[in-house]
């Protein structure tokens, strides 16, 4: 009578396992078209916005002085970080009088 117990139970188990497998899979796949459909409507929304060649102009010379404007930036940091090595190896090289090199 045990053995039949534990057989049901085991087919219970795989039932509802694979039945909830089945579900989550379709909430996964409905997720999924929900998320592809809504960007496929902003996307449509973009292109009709972006029809005209002057819009797609003005995008394109805003996002570049945007680039230039960053480059910009990191053309500063490197002369920056640049003229902090040359100081601190000049110094580094040079031995200060107060501490003499010598042997230990």
């Amino acid at each position: 009578m045990a053995g039949r117990a534990v057989g049901e139970c085991v087919e219970e188990i795989i039932f509802f396992g694979v039945f909830g497998g089945i579900a989550v899979a379709a909430g996964a796949f409905a997720t999924a078209w929900l998320a592809a459909r809504r960007r496929a409507r902003t996307l449509d929304r973009l292109l009709t916005r972006l029809t005209s060649s002057d819009d797609r102009l003005d995008l394109v010379d805003q996002r570049l002085e945007d680039i230039a404007a960053r480059l910009e930036q990191l053309a500063r940091g490197q002369e920056f970080l640049g003229k902090l090595l040359s100081r601190g190896t000049s110094r580094s090289r040079t031995p200060s009088e107060s501490h003499p090199l010598t042997p230990h």
